[in-house]
């Protein structure tokens, strides 16, 4: 056990010196660090408690990519300009945790969406490659929906006008200028 706190450390503006923690068998809590716009722990991969809390102008949880495990407890509030979506896409990165009921308040702007890869480049991402971004950081390569049921063609697509009229539907692809069944 043992707990991990940085908390009103007022010229507090990164955590670079923590880039080699790893485990904290008790509470990683990072508080009131008005400062504080980098929080970063590269290679942490479980803590029993992990808590953010009142960083007035933290925007990113992208330095946690290791940490997979919260035992316990997650508390995220009181953050500023901390968004909703970049705490979604936190969360979504959690392989496990026994937190049942993680406290997530007084966060700001839309839930993150899901992306999608788009390998044919058709506009149209590949419905079971999906991963959680915030809409202004869709990465390079996806798209924000999950269209394509072939995407190694760009022909073949939810979405695709045919000529007669119509708009075809999933796995249809209009290449004869109605609309045919191409994917299962």
């Amino acid at each position: 056990g043992g707990n991990f706190k940085l908390e009103t450390l007022a010229a507090l503006v990164n955590t670079d010196g923590i880039s080699s923690l790893v485990t904290v068998g008790g509470q990683f809590k990072i508080k009131g660090n008005p400062a504080l716009d980098d929080l970063s722990a590269p290679a942490l991969t479980e803590v029993d408690e992990f808590w953010i809390e009142d960083n007035d102008i933290l925007v990113s949880l992208d330095g946690f990519g290791a940490l997979t495990h919260v035992v316990d407890k997650i508390t995220i509030t009181k953050n500023a300009i901390l968004e909703k979506c970049v705490v979604d896409v936190f969360m979504a990165g959690l392989t496990e945790t026994g937190a049942a009921n993680p406290t997530l308040q007084d966060l700001i702007g839309p839930d993150a969406g899901l992306s999608y890869p788009d390998d044919d480049i058709d506009g149209d991402g590949d419905p079971t490659g999906a991963l959680y971004s915030c809409a202004a950081d869709v990465p390079g390569g996806y798209v924000d929906n999950g269209n394509d049921c072939d995407d190694t063609t760009e022909t073949i697509a939810d979405g695709t006008y045919c000529t007669d009229g119509t708009t075809c539907g999933a796995g249809e692809l209009c290449a004869t200028g109605v609309c045919e069944a191409t994917c299962p």
